[in-house]
């Protein structure tokens, strides 16, 4: 129990809207994600809602128990994935009737191929759920993924359209109610559902629900039938007439019928092991027999005429209805049979890859459309034969499938050969070796370029016998090969020849050196007069990688490039290890005046003495290490602590300018003021008074601070105190409020604080005292607190508008304290307020302008409902 209790539990929320949360959650228990979750998080357990809760849910939860360590880890990847997913996900409006045509074997290498085209994931909901609407799904694990969001809409935009175009294809849907009385319905299912198998059919376009199944409350005598509409028509007339047939006692299970079909098809139908037509039997509930024993006539006939196929008899005994399903569906699948036909063509071996296609899109796309199945030849055995089920040589391409089919496949295949043969042009040529680097570019980046902008193919061969110069093959049209060998060339003849030397750089130099996104090493090379290529400038310096336990930093590239960036690298270097820390004195005070406005003064000052000066809360301060002179400094306050760096000559300089602006310490003008602890929060306006203050160079030090809060808390709603905004317009919407108006001061605090001023001046002291007594005056005045309660905030914006200017104003004009609340939608504001007027509702408040003179209370909120309408 213990353990229990200290486990740690996060709940993650899917976040919204709801239908987003539920294809979020739809994706994630489809692909397993909670499993791969826990094992990747060993200790933790992973619990998404039960799906009995996910159809009323408003918000889906996401639960994550364990040690918090493992959780946090699990909850950042959890996120990461979220992040990925929102904007990925689609639903599609499908009749569920369709997914088993559209999602059938015929069109899953279709779909199947939408990831590969287009990384997105296809889920039908399960069947058993009759649920119409298919989830489509960036697939966010794919290495081709891409983050933008553009691409996410358009590949799922793409696939929507593809898939709705099967649905079309598939069929036209209705629905149907049979009336049949519940004492015939056993007739209709036949003995473990047989019969209704039989009237559903092999493609299973049917829904056939029967009495309590059709969902009628009012009655169990129906039967419905919802599906295509040709085969809703059929099932209804096949239905009627066994319902008819029961009647008059003429449903039997002896019905026999006998037909022919070509002996050769025989072995395919019944299937390995009598597996075909045993599910057959099962399933419709006949007796199926096979006979292909030839008579004496068929001998006769056969001795004649070889060319006469031979014929098996086929012999079907059951249930009328059964048996006639059974005998179609034997009869189609030898006419598929008879149909089917193959031819192999001769295709030079060195087409095939672009007649595939990337992952096998463009042969994918022959084989849906003509229904065909199509081979190449993988990788050459022994023998020279392709390592396929079917014999086929390495210039070889089979096409199995119905004639027509075959037919069609093959004219369209041989025209993509020609148009291979056009664009399938081949170049040879070698570069010298040294620059192939800057051809490839860093991680292929170069070549990747060349590729997509001639769209010709670059092969980059390394393993040539004389080591100076590489082999490079290009592919494509005539005027691709051409474009993309000048391409290369022109990178080639820009790397002469080259030289590599090295620098011993001690590694705390390495980050200085390289700067801030490398732009230490831009500085360096254009210092020596490198190139201002980047992808030149990439391979001239070779730092060692973080870990490496080496100080040796490389160079390569031109000879006199070289040679000039080992100088400069030199030289900064041994700037660098002159490099000192000292510190120095300066009162805080002072500090905003030695930077100058935008930080003028401080630069001027660095580029006068060629050290960095750093003042405490700079970004740097820390990151600079301790002064040298640490210990003369033991006794100096933090804050007056600078911290000067860079070379030893250029630091001392920089000292002695700082020490010299130094200016000595004024005497402190001090004056003390009362103020009552209730009024604090009124006076300070939320220390809005004390940065002020500070602009006169007037420091102030409390005695006491106030422990209650600012304001009273809001009061609980009232009946009467709702309340309507109507702008001068009848035709306007109304905003319905809240308006409650309490005592401001009636449970403050009690006691007063007693505040110290030190100031520069005489004057600048009096000043300030004058505002504050003014301020507590003020705050004299602020009698009553009124809260002005507003449905929701989304007239917010406008209540405060830009940089809070309409707030601005209304202080201005009013006189009134305004806070609109951070938290909810509610409005406080400190006013005075004459106590002889009556709260009243909106619709009774006198016009604006009257307002004005009546009370401050009245013009602020008309105000406020001007802004909120």
């Amino acid at each position: 129990m213990e353990k229990a209790n200290s486990a740690y539990i996060h709940e993650f929320p899917l976040p919204g809207p709801i239908n987003v949360s539920r294809q979020l959650l739809t994706y994630m228990n489809r692909v397993g994600y909670p499993k791969t979750l826990s094992a990747a998080h060993p200790g933790i357990s992973v619990y998404t809602p039960h799906p009995a809760t996910v159809a009323k849910a408003q918000v889906l939860n996401v639960d994550i128990v364990g040690d918090k360590p493992a959780v946090d880890a699990a909850v950042s990847e959890v996120s990461a994935l979220i992040g990925k997913l929102y904007g990925a996900t689609k639903e599609v409006a499908i009749d569920w009737l369709v997914h088993r045509i559209v999602n059938s074997n015929k069109n899953a290498k279709k779909i199947k191929g939408f990831h590969d085209a287009h990384n997105v994931l296809v889920f039908f909901p399960p069947e058993s759920e009759e649920q119409s609407s298919v989830l489509l799904v960036y697939d966010p694990f794919s290495p081709s993924a891409s983050p933008s969001p553009v691409d996410k809409s358009k590949s799922l935009e793409d696939v929507e359209k593809e898939i709705l175009k099967l649905a079309k294809d598939a069929a036209d849907v209705k629905t149907s109610t049979v009336p049949v009385d519940k004492k015939w319905h056993e007739f209709v299912v036949g003995k473990d559902g047989t019969t209704l198998n039989a009237i559903i059919g092999e493609d299973k376009t049917l829904s056939v629900k029967v009495g309590a199944e059709a969902g009628d409350a009012s009655t169990e005598d129906i039967i419905l039938v919802r599906g295509i509409s040709q085969d809703v028509d059929r099932a209804v007339k096949e239905i009627q007439k066994i319902v008819e047939d029961a009647k008059n006692d003429e449903i039997v299970s002896s019905y026999v019928t006998e037909f022919e079909i070509d002996r050769e098809f025989v072995g395919r139908i019944v299937g390995a092991q009598g597996a075909g037509v045993n599910k057959l039997r099962d399933l419709l509930g006949v007796k199926i027999d096979f006979s292909t024993d030839p008579d004496e006539k068929e001998e006769k006939t056969s001795k004649k005429k070889k060319a006469v196929h031979q014929k098996a008899k086929v012999k079907i005994v059951g249930r009328k209805e059964n048996v006639e399903e059974a005998k179609k569906r034997i009869i189609t699948q030898a006419d598929r049979l008879a149909d089917e036909t193959s031819e192999v063509l001769k295709i030079p071996h060195q087409y095939h890859s672009g007649l595939i296609g990337q992952s096998g899109k463009y042969v994918i796309r022959l084989e849906e459309k003509y229904g065909v199945k199509i081979t190449f030849p993988r990788e050459s055995a022994e023998n020279g034969e392709g390592k396929t089920r079917e014999s086929i040589k390495p210039d070889e391409v089979l096409i199995k499938g119905g004639k027509k089919g075959v037919a069609g496949a093959k004219s369209e295949l041989l025209d993509a050969v020609d148009f291979e043969k056009e664009s399938n042009n081949v170049i040879k040529f070698t570069v010298p070796t040294r620059s192939v680097a800057r051809i490839l570019g860093r991680s292929g980046a170069t070549i990747n370029e060349i590729k997509d902008n001639t769209g010709a193919q670059i092969d980059v061969d390394k393993a040539s016998e004389d080591s100076s110069v590489t082999n490079i093959a290009v592919r494509g049209t005539k005027a691709a090969i051409a474009e993309a060998k000048a391409a290369i060339l022109s990178i080639s003849n820009q790397v002469t020849e080259e030289t590599t030397d090295s620098v011993h750089v001690e590694s705390r130099f390495h980050r200085t050196l390289i700067g801030a996104g490398g732009q230490g090493l831009r500085d360096l090379i254009a210092r020596s007069g490198g190139p201002t290529d980047p992808k030149v400038q990439a391979g001239l310096i070779r730092f060692p990688r973080q870990g490496e336990p080496s100080d040796e930093v490389r160079l390569r590239g031109d000879p006199k490039v070289v040679a000039r960036l080992k100088a400069e690298l030199e030289k900064t270097v041994a700037g660098l290890r002159d490099r000192v820390v000292l510190g120095v004195e300066i009162p805080a005070a002072q500090h905003r005046v030695f930077i100058g406005r935008g930080g003028q003064h401080l630069n001027d000052l660095q580029a006068k003495t060629g050290a960095q000066i750093q003042f405490p809360g700079s970004r740097s301060y820390q990151s600079v290490g301790e002064p040298e002179n640490a210990t003369d400094l033991a006794d100096v306050e933090p804050a007056n602590l600078v911290k000067v760096s860079g070379p030893r000559a250029a630091c001392e300089k920089a000292v002695e300018e700082l020490k010299s602006q130094v200016k000595p310490p004024q005497a402190e003008i001090v004056g003390s003021l009362t103020v009552p602890l209730k009024y604090h929060y009124a006076v300070t306006q939320q220390g809005n008074l004390f940065r002020t203050l500070r602009s006169f160079g007037v420091h102030v030090e409390q005695s006491k601070l106030p422990q209650k809060p600012a304001v009273p808390p809001t009061p609980a709603p009232q009946s009467d105190s709702s309340a309507r905004i109507d702008d001068a317009d009848d035709s306007a919407p109304a905003v319905e409020a809240q308006w409650q108006v309490v005592p401001n001061y009636q449970d403050a605090e009690a006691g007063e604080s007693e505040w110290t001023f030190k100031a520069r001046d005489q004057a600048s002291l009096d000043r300030a005292i004058k505002l504050v007594q003014d301020a507590v005056e003020h705050a004299e005045k602020m009698t009553h607190v009124g809260f002005l309660t507003l449905p929701d905030r989304s007239s917010f914006p406008r209540i405060v508008g830009s940089k809070g200017a309409n707030v601005a104003r209304l202080r201005a004009e009013s006189g009134a304290d305004i806070t609109v609340s951070r938290e909810d939608s509610t409005v406080v504001i400190v006013l005075s307020l004459l106590s002889r007027l009556p709260r009243m509702p909106f619709s009774k408040c006198p016009p604006p302008a009257l307002a004005v003179v009546v009370t401050p209370s009245f013009f602020v909120i008309h105000r406020f409902a001007f802004f909120a309408l």
